[in-house]
């Protein structure tokens, strides 16, 4: 009897990550649409311009704890109170 539950929380994760991909491929094809007309936009006010030699960014997650620069300007603050030996 066990095996008939587990075998329906499987099916229902199974599910929800099968639509997760599908939401993910149709984003992926948005973007890469929008790629595509970025690159004629910008060949549209220079010819010679090689949008594929433009290196990616890749973005950074945010920390949920500190704001930017905040964990490191704490660290300084701590290095500059602390006794010297």
């Amino acid at each position: 009897m066990a095996e008939q539950h587990v075998v329906h929380v499987l099916h229902n994760k199974r599910a929800e990550l099968a639509g997760t991909v599908i939401q993910l491929e149709q984003q992926l094809a948005r973007q890469r649409a929008d790629l595509r007309h970025l690159d004629a936009t910008m060949r549209l006010c220079d010819p010679d311009i090689r949008p594929s030699e433009i290196r990616s960014k890749q973005r950074r997650a945010h920390s949920a704890w500190f704001r930017h620069g905040e964990c490191l300007r704490l660290i300084y603050d701590e290095l500059r109170d602390a006794p010297t030996r």
